[in-house]
Order: structure tokens, then sequence, then C-alpha cells
């Protein structure tokens, strides 16, 4: 199936999810709903939404490039370096799939994949801020959640039966490990940090605005600014409308909406562990 059905198929699930809120929510089922806001007060909410958001947000940036430039990118790096010592001496030279030169130190190379790591941290990390709500709320099956969720998401993307990086470096076991626990590493401690970041006690909280969001001025480098953009355009856009339509925030709390997230992220996961078991199937 093509990205663009996944991708309709999961749209209509969510569009299916409020409709039956719709019809099935009774005026004054979930508490009153404001029809009319003071005009001296409307800013406030709207004020104190996105307020909120931002300073998640910085968060989300700030751990997702410090952990993505550790994890993705120096820990690729150290994978890549074992791997190299435990295969063939016949492997060195050889290009990767990336680009690199087996057995090579290059410091712009290394320098560039610290970079890229950075940046799909960054990204990784605004993907949790989304859809962190409908994950468990307890926090050691969250954990195992974002673990499991990240390596196998990352694990179906890398892990491939073309190329070299998994049919030339060896152990083909190691291999697979390797690139299975970078990114779920990832995935726990950027759940365990961004929650954390979230309490009124946390550095994010206690500083004034312009300190605790000075981290957002790395969304000013073009190479991030480019796939970042969008969606976190389209969420502050989201906040916005939703703090003026109190029906929106309803719909976006509703049971409809919380299982809709669920089925999206369970029948993704199934996916990607489909396509990553075949992978690891055709290597073998």
């Amino acid at each position: 199936m093509s990205p663009i059905l996944l991708l309709l198929a999961f749209l209509l699930v969510f569009v299916a999810a409020a409709l039956h809120y719709l019809v099935t929510a009774r005026p004054g089922a979930e508490g009153p709903i404001p029809t009319k806001i003071d005009r001296t007060d409307e800013t406030r909410p709207v004020r104190a939404s996105l307020e909120s958001f931002v300073r998640s947000l910085s968060a989300a940036v700030s751990f997702g490039a410090i952990l993505g430039l550790l994890i993705g990118g120096i820990g690729s790096r150290l994978a890549m370096r074992l791997l190299f010592l435990t295969s063939a001496d016949s492997v060195k030279g050889s290009v990767s799939d990336d680009g690199f030169v087996i057995g090579q130190f290059n410091l712009l190379d290394t320098l560039n994949l610290i970079s890229f790591g950075t940046l799909i941290g960054v990204f990784g990390a605004l993907i949790y801020l989304l859809i962190r709500r409908w994950l468990p709320k307890d926090r050691p099956l969250r954990l195992i959640t974002t673990t499991a969720l990240a390596a196998v998401m990352v694990g179906a993307a890398i892990v491939h039966p073309e190329g070299v990086d998994f049919t030339v470096l060896g152990p083909l076991w190691l291999a697979i490990t390797l690139f299975l626990v970078i990114p779920g590493l990832f995935g726990a401690l950027i759940a365990r940090f961004v929650d954390r970041a979230d309490q009124p006690d946390s550095w994010f909280q206690r500083r004034r605005l312009v300190v605790a969001t000075s981290p957002l001025i790395l969304l000013l480098f073009p190479l991030a600014l480019i796939p970042l953009a969008v969606p976190i355009g389209i969420t502050l856009l989201g906040r916005w409308a939703a703090v003026r339509n109190p029906r929106l925030i309803q719909l976006w709390e509703s049971d409809q909406f919380q299982w809709a997230g669920r089925i999206t992220i369970v029948g993704i996961v199934a996916l990607a562990s489909v396509a990553l078991i075949n992978d690891v199937r055709a290597l073998a």
C-alpha cells in the first residue's frame, strides 16, 4: 500500500471519530460550553495556552537536539566503527549506504552525520510531543511503548536487504541489534525528559518565557526549518483555533479521538513491524 493511501486511511479514522463524536455527544454531557467570551479576557486563554505549548515545544527541541546529537549522531558513528572492527578486512574502503568510506575517519563526514542525527532527534521529539496524549499514562509502560515504537519505526526505515550496511558489515545480528537499540534508547529518554519538563519545578517552567524558549532559535537554521515549519505551524494554528472554539478542545480530548490516535499508532507500528520482519528474513 502506498504512503498516500495509508495517510488517507488513517485520516479517515479521525474523520470517523469526529463524526461519531458529533452524532453521540449530547448538549451539556461534557460540561457547559461557553458560547460567548468576554472581549476583555479574550486573549488571556489564548496567550496562556500558547505559552504552555511554546515552553513544551522548547523543551522538546532542546532534548531532541541533545539526544539526537549524542545517540543518533555520535552513537551511530560509534556503532559503525564497531561493525567495521567486527567485519572482514575486505570491507575497508567500501562506501556505506550513507556515502561514508568504511574504515576511514573523515571529520566532515562525521560532522554531517552528527548534524543529521541532531535534526532527526528534534523531529522525533516533536513527533512524541504530538502523540504522547495517546500513549499509556503509566510511566514505566509509556517508556516501554516509546522505546518499542522508536525502535520499530526507525528500524524499519534503516534495515533493508539492499546496499552495504547490512549485507557487508557483520555479524548481521549485531548490526540489526545496534540500529534497533539506538532509536529505542532515544525513544525511552525523550519521553522521560520531555514529560519531566512539563512539571512546575522544571527549568523550562520556572524561567522567564524569553529564556525558556531560547532553544527555539535552532529552528531558524534553514536545514531544520524546512521539515519542521509545517508541523509546528499546523500545531500552533490548531492550538489557537481550539482555544477560540471550546468545542474543538472537547473533540480533541474526547474518547473517540483518543481511540482514533491509538488505532493509528497501532496500525503504523504493525505495518512497520511487518516491513522490518520481512527485511530481516531477506537478509538472513
